[in-house]
């Protein structure tokens, strides 16, 4: 783990991180979405099964899927 500052130094630190984790997670999800609605408008079953299969084995790897 990296070493932050103490106090209200350290703190904002974190609260960088953190909003840019989120939108970086906020542009993920948009550009997955925009890419399997392209795939499904022009009839690319195998595309667009193919990205949920992604993202169920990068995000849920924990699942029964």
């Amino acid at each position: 783990m990296e070493q932050l500052p103490e106090g209200a130094a350290g703190e904002l630190v974190k609260s960088f991180q953190f909003y840019s984790a989120n939108e970086q997670a906020r542009a993920i999800a948009k550009n997955t979405a925009r890419g399997a609605m392209s795939a499904l408008e022009q009839g690319r079953l195998c595309d667009f099964f193919q990205v949920v299969a992604q993202i169920l084995q990068t995000y849920n790897a924990g699942s029964a899927f």
